[in-house]
């Protein structure tokens, strides 16, 4: 099956990963893994300086729109969920271990303004990229 993205008007968005969810995930935080460090590195110097020093809040659409941060990962290069925002929207969206999941990034403006799309999809849809 072909992943598509969800219908939105007048935003651009870019597939970051999709990936089957594991108890890690759900214990630690949402790591945004894929092309999301690739896509969070891009945006502009005081947008990433703000994710990396103290955490950038953002708004999520999974069911419902909500305000999460996004703070640099323990690796080098990554970047994740705080644990707490993604425990709100594990239990919002009934996502349990298992399910899988494609992460969006919908691109606002030129500015770097952007939300992140969260969403549960068919089991056959390939995980990665």
């Amino acid at each position: 099956m072909e992943l598509r993205p969800p219908p939105l008007d007048h935003e651009e968005l870019k597939h970051l990963f999709t990936k089957t969810l594991v108890r890690d995930d759900m214990a630690v935080g949402l790591a945004l893994v894929g092309d999301s460090y690739d896509y969070l590195a891009s945006l502009p110097r005081p947008i990433y300086n703000e994710m990396v020093t103290k955490g950038l809040q953002i708004r999520m659409y999974p069911p419902n729109q909500r305000m999460v941060t996004i703070c640099h990962g323990s690796g080098d290069k990554s970047f994740k969920l705080l644990k707490n925002d993604w425990a709100a929207i594990v239990k919002e969206s009934g996502f349990e271990v298992g399910d899988k999941i494609a992460c969006w990034a919908c691109c606002h403006d030129l500015g770097g303004n952007f939300s992140l799309l969260i969403e549960k999809v068919p089991s056959d849809i390939e995980c990665g990229r």
